[in-house]
């Protein structure tokens, strides 16, 4: 049999061996059975791309729809939270709506991102307060440390009131008019844009820069995880620039993951879903069933529990395992208690169903 698949249709079983082609195959009947040969071509005479993204870019060419949202997201946040090393993204609200018609950054134009994304939509004539903080605090691989972030200011800081306040708070005063000249400084020199300025609070710039550019695209290109070491994770990022200069960053996959459930982008989460599950490894696989992220999220813990039962044998008496075992009981990592029960109870269960034989 042959079956040629037109350009962007799914590929699937129902397309060729169905009910009708079993019935009227008369080996096929007297076998009960069926294996597959299959040689895949692929030989398209231009990218593939959606009906969407071409659209979209017809109305850039022809300028009917210039970039009318401007975003400040941050590339570096300290242990408190707070944020640094702004810049900006440039989409246009159309390119949003047409894009994105079942997730909800279309609608940061008109009722606002989620609240867990704690974004602040900006009029014309306000500014971002110089101390931008996320609410958000999990380990994020996206996110730059700065370790210098906390040093200047409180976060708690109150709101100075008049000129008899003591000196620290008048020092802080100071300090805070610099910054926010110099943020308005920064402001005007960024590209005009006629449209309005959504600060991003709830993700790292890497992570939203490469959200939009799958809107735009299509294309993602995800980082190896942390758990799999920082020195693996630097050599593919580096690779990867070298060979797609223009591209933005590879991003984490957990980040992408949290953020596209945030938005309701269903795609995007589960292929971020899938190439997490790529990167389970002997390796990471411990790490990353006890880790924070893992303990809020149900189909993350029940793929990478199958995993860890699939390896069980060989990982229930290594050290890996012994030491997130005293990490857990010692209360360093009070979120993977829920996720330890869930272990223990099904690698019992396992056992039961095959006891070793005296």
């Amino acid at each position: 049999m042959t079956y040629n698949f037109k350009c962007g249709e799914a590929i699937g079983w129902s397309k060729w061996l169905n009910l009708e082609t079993f019935q009227e195959n008369r080996m096929m009947k007297g076998e009960n059975a069926v294996v597959v040969h299959a040689t895949l071509k692929f030989a398209p005479m231009w990218p593939i791309i959606s009906t969407s993204t071409l659209d979209v870019v017809h109305c850039a060419l022809r300028g009917e729809e210039p970039a009318n949202v401007r975003y400040i997201v941050y590339e570096r946040r300290s242990r408190s939270g707070k944020l640094s090393n702004p810049r900006p993204l440039f989409t246009t609200r159309k390119a949003l709506a047409q894009l994105c018609r079942n997730g909800n950054l279309d609608d940061i134009n008109d009722v606002g991102l989620p609240p867990c994304i704690a974004s602040v939509v900006l009029g014309d004539m306000e500014l971002p307060r110089p101390h931008a903080f996320t609410s958000y605090r999990d380990d994020d691989s996206d996110f730059e440390f700065d370790p210098h972030g906390d040093e200047s200011v409180d976060h708690e800081m109150p709101e100075i009131e008049d000129e008899n306040s003591s000196m620290q708070t008048d020092d802080t005063a100071v300090e805070v008019k610099s910054e926010q000249r110099n943020l308005n400084a920064w402001l005007a020199d960024l590209p005009k844009c006629s449209g309005k300025t959504v600060v991003l609070l709830g993700a790292a710039a890497r992570t939203w820069e490469s959200i939009l550019y799958w809107l735009y695209t299509g294309v993602i290109a995800f980082a190896p995880l942390s758990s799999a070491g920082k020195q693996k994770r630097d050599e593919f990022i580096q690779e990867y620039l070298t060979a797609n200069p223009g591209r933005p960053i590879p991003t984490s996959c957990k980040s992408i993951y949290r953020l596209a459930d945030d938005l309701n982008l269903g795609s995007l989460k589960r292929r971020a879903l899938q190439h997490l599950e790529s990167q389970l490894t002997a390796e990471t696989n411990l790490h990353e069933l006890f880790s924070d992220f893992t303990s809020k999220r149900e189909d993350v813990k029940r793929i990478e529990l199958l995993e860890v039962i699939k390896h069980w044998d060989k990982l229930k008496s290594s050290t890996a395992l012994k030491e997130k075992l005293v990490e857990i009981t010692s209360g360093k990592l009070p979120h993977a208690a829920g996720v330890l029960a869930d272990l223990l109870m099904r690698t019992s269960l396992n056992d039961d169903d095959h006891p070793e034989k005296s």
